[in-house]
């Protein structure tokens, strides 16, 4: 018996999404973590801290705004491309 499960393209699309953003609340969760950490032993008048967690978290705003899809610089279109580069055919 094949215990297979086929999807649809829309179905696999969904899956990839909430995975995306899965991976962006993880980030968020990280962030959070490490920012109240990094806050505590090292204090808000630290200017590596402060840097550090500005950039990270533009970082965060980024990633946030790309698996919501609201920048696609990187998107669907990009992935067929560079899998058709990959196996040298169309998909």
């Amino acid at each position: 018996m094949n215990n297979t499960v086929k999807l649809e393209k829309d179905e696999q699309e969904a899956i990839q999404f909430v995975k995306g953003i899965k991976e962006f609340y993880s980030h968020i969760f990280m962030f959070v973590i490490f920012a109240i950490v990094l806050l505590v032993f090292k204090g808000p008048t630290e200017p590596l801290v402060m840097w550090g967690l500005l950039g990270w978290g533009f970082g965060v705003v980024i990633h946030g705004l790309v698996v919501f899809e609201k920048i696609n610089f990187i998107g669907p279109g990009w992935e067929k491309k560079q899998i058709e580069k990959r196996l040298g055919r169309d998909l």
